[in-house]
């Protein structure tokens, strides 16, 4: 990891406190300075800017796969349809019906 030099000050940002409730200055020490503002390397614009890309990457990554579930298992149950339940595997119908009727409360 890499050292950053402290600039002896503390960081810009005003957070919570500990009650949530009230906001203080943040009682890190700046490392960097962005437009004329000193920051922490936990409140760096930038910094913030890629943790929430990153974030809603990872969101929207996990929807497209829940969305993909979804929809095989709405295609799984549109097959079977017709088929005697007793000729069928009663663990796989049982799992299908429930991941169905969870997507459906989605």
């Amino acid at each position: 990891m890499s050292k950053t030099k402290n600039l002896g000050v503390p960081c810009c940002e005003q957070v919570h406190n500990s009650f949530g409730v009230g906001f203080h200055q943040c009682q890190r020490f700046a490392v960097l300075v962005r437009d004329k503002r000193v920051y922490c390397k936990q409140h760096d614009p930038v910094a913030v800017e890629a943790r929430q890309q990153a974030s809603h990457e990872k969101y929207a990554a996990d929807e497209a796969r829940r969305k993909a579930d979804r929809i095989r298992t709405i295609a799984c149950i549109r097959a079977c349809v017709g088929i005697p339940t007793e000729e069928l595997d009663p663990g796989l119908v049982k799992r299908l019906l429930s991941f169905f009727e969870d997507s459906k409360n989605d």
